[in-house]
């Protein structure tokens, strides 16, 4: 089980996918929504933004292929898991890219299934932890900017490292950080005077 409840949100318009789907999928622990056209899609997505999005993709009133480019602008960040039971479809969903992640053949196996959101939560997870270190560094450059530091002259000026006069890259990571220390301890000491 998970020790954090993933949202997905199942868009089937066959009852009994349904209810399987939904079954199996909450006794992994994942926090399953179901809904049955694409007009309660575009409805449910327009307040909730889930992790994943697993979605048949023929319904009752048109395929999910027409929705597709919607379904991108408005659940930007979701991971779409989509599902046919028509082969001669698998390269129409391939040329979606966009958060379409992956795909299933009918009639495939519960257990296929939950590899496949196993997957596309792990790659949602490691997205939204690029996304938080990207802002921390983003954040941490205005802040040692803000301070008189500018990180690219010790970088870009080091002709050792131009060169690359250095045994191994560890030797040369202990040069720039060294290098690196220093100017902020100064300009930290200079700063509290």
């Amino acid at each position: 089980m998970n020790s954090h409840q993933s949202s997905i949100l199942l868009i089937e318009d066959n009852p009994a996918y349904i209810h399987v789907l939904t079954y199996e999928l909450k006794k992994m622990g994942w926090n399953v929504d179901s809904v049955n056209t694409l007009k309660k899609a575009r409805d449910y997505l327009s307040q909730h933004q889930p992790e994943i999005i697993v979605s048949d993709v023929f319904l009752q009133e048109r395929s999910i292929l027409d929705f597709s480019s919607e379904l991108i602008e408005i659940a930007q960040k979701s991971l779409v898991i989509l599902i046919t039971g028509f082969p001669n479809l698998i390269q129409a969903i391939n040329s979606l890219g966009g958060n379409v992640y992956d795909y299933l053949l009918k009639p495939f196996k519960v257990e296929q299934l939950i590899l496949v959101i196993e997957r596309a939560r792990t790659t949602f997870l490691l997205k939204k932890e690029i996304e938080v270190l990207r802002n921390e560094n983003i954040q941490f450059r205005e802040v040692i900017l803000e301070k008189g530091f500018n990180p690219d002259e010790y970088i870009t000026n080091d002709k050792d490292l131009i060169s690359s006069n250095y045994k191994s890259p560890n030797e040369m990571y202990a040069k720039q950080v060294r290098k690196l220390r220093v100017p902020i301890v100064k300009k930290t000491i200079k700063n509290k005077d």
